[in-house]
């Protein structure tokens, strides 16, 4: 009788881990409701010791509610940011004049409320986005395939480009050919390109050469700029010799900084170099497929080719983008001597679109405004571009968009950087942000899902000088910098290049800066 009670106990009570399991799930229900990250963040921690289909469901809502409250949030910061920038006060507080007289009380209250809500939003919207790269990492270790089922259906069904891109994401851990299918057919119905990028990267990631044909039929008709990249970075990390075709026929219509770097894949690929001339490595490809098919080609240890086309350089960094904003430190220390000078000849003056050589000043400022003014000048007319320059706030030539770099863009530019002069604290991470937020052309989509108008028509490379450490801003230690602008990068594909001037600088957060975007990290002492 005992025995048989025993084995009836067995059976109708739940195990430890159902019991846990319960509790966890209901926590889960309610924290979606629950407006406070922490509470969310922590039902994602739980939720991330199961590997069930209901855990994965749980994930993917949590997700979609961080995902939903943060582009709420930036939609809100950002038109913050554009009502403070317009600000008269602005300008005089920039210049660093204190004395305020009449309504300019009232207006600096009103532009310090602004500052100190926009400070307040980017926190909370790293909250949020910390919640999702807390969520990623859990999806993708999961295997079951209850989960998969729910990976794959969202992929398909959300109507949150996010949640797709998400899904895409996880899916590429799981791998097998079923996930490669719906990843495939994914691809051919989707239009964003965040999510698009998303499913590539998964591609990359499963090394899916099968996939190569459904890659190149989608870059047929989507060729977005972070697109191409994301293509040809795949294919790379594919390595099947028929995926070189297709990075070929990326450099067709391909310029500045996409053209640059799909040769750039194409030299890893062959170890061969044909400066992204697609006649040139078409011709290439017709002499060479035969061998690479049937494995017989031998990749030279180092490319061939020839140096490097010639163009404009800002500190000896190539200028090779089409969209391009440059970001000076004015600080105070920037009035300070400068130990490195440039070799001078090169006609920077105030003309603009022509004159003479122009002598580079004995100050730090004088070399950086040398050296920028002397890769505006050089700039193709096909290039956009914009100049900010910061202390413990910013100053931008063009509120909005991107000038052409014909004579008058630069004889106008020029004479911005012209009137400048160094003063005050350091601010890095006010500026760098809003040269994310720039862009070429406005979309009207912008108002409600504000990234997508930077991903069509956004700037593509950064070029940022500092000789000293952060001190002022909305985020001022430099490893929460870095955090942040990997955060806003992820699908942005920014490229930061960055200078260091003088012996101040904090060399690691400089490089780092660079290397975490693909950019190139220089040191002027």
């Amino acid at each position: 009788m005992t025995h048989l009670l025993v084995t009836f106990l067995f059976l109708v009570a739940p195990p430890a881990e159902q019991d846990d399991w319960s509790r966890v799930k209901a926590e889960a229900k309610k924290a979606i409701r629950n407006p406070v990250p922490r509470v969310r963040r922590a039902a994602v921690e739980a939720l991330s010791g199961f590997d069930r289909k209901e855990a994965a469901e749980l994930l993917l809502d949590l997700w979609s509610v961080s995902a939903q409250r943060a582009r709420a949030m930036k939609i809100e910061k950002f038109d913050k940011i554009k009502e403070m920038d317009a600000m008269p006060i602005k300008k005089k507080l920039q210049a660093g004049m204190v004395t305020l007289s009449g309504g300019e009380v009232q207006e600096k209250q009103k532009y310090d409320r602004l500052k100190a809500e926009i400070k307040d939003l980017t926190a909370r919207i790293s909250q949020e986005e910390g919640i999702k790269e807390k969520i990623r990492p859990a999806l993708a270790g999961m295997s079951g395939e209850g989960a998969g089922k729910i990976l794959e259906k969202r992929l398909s069904s959300s109507k949150d480009w996010s949640v797709r891109a998400a899904a895409a994401g996880a899916l590429g851990a799981f791998g097998g050919d079923n996930v490669r299918e719906k990843l495939e057919k994914a691809l051919k119905q989707e239009k964003d390109p965040r999510a698009v990028v998303a499913i590539l990267e998964a591609f990359g990631g499963m090394r899916a050469k099968e996939s190569l044909p459904a890659i190149a039929k989608k870059l047929k008709k989507n060729r977005d700029w972070q697109v191409t990249l994301a293509a040809a970075q795949a294919i790379q990390q594919i390595g099947d010799p028929e995926g070189i075709g297709i990075v070929i026929s990326l450099l067709k219509d391909a310029t500045g900084r996409v053209k640059e770097e799909v040769n750039d894949v194409l030299v890893e690929m062959t170890g061969v170099d044909k400066h992204g001339s697609h006649a040139t490595w078409l011709d290439w490809w017709n002499t060479n497929r035969a061998s690479l098919a049937a494995g017989t080609y031998r990749k030279p240890s180092r490319p061939k080719g020839g140096a490097k086309a010639g163009g404009t350089t800002f500190y000896g960094i190539p200028v090779v983008s089409n969209r391009v904003v440059f970001i000076l430190d004015r600080s105070g220390s920037m009035s300070s001597p400068a130990e490195w000078k440039p070799d001078t000849g090169v006609a920077t003056g105030n003309g603009g679109g022509g004159g003479k050589a122009e002598k580079v000043g004995d100050r730090k400022i004088d070399v950086a405004k040398y050296e920028l003014k002397k890769a505006i000048r050089a700039l193709k007319p096909n290039v956009r571009f914009n100049v900010i320059f910061y202390n413990q706030d910013y100053m931008i030539w063009l509120e909005e968009g991107l000038a052409v770099a014909n004579p008058k863009g630069k004889k106008d530019a020029i004479a911005f950087i012209d009137s400048l002069e160094p003063e005050g604290a350091t601010n890095i991470f006010d500026p760098t942000e809003k040269g994310f937020l720039i862009q070429e052309r406005k979309d009207p989509r912008s108002k409600k899902d504000p990234d997508i108008g930077l991903i069509k028509g956004g700037v593509d490379t950064i070029y940022l000088l500092s000789d000293g450490h952060p001190n002022n801003g909305r985020i001022i230690e430099p490893g929460a910098i870095l955090a942040k602008v990997k955060e806003m990068n992820r699908l942005r594909k920014i490229v930061i290049h960055t200078v260091g001037v003088g012996r101040g600088i904090n060399v690691n957060f400089m490089r780092s800066l660079a290397e975490d975007t693909g950019g190139t990290f220089v040191h002027r002492k």
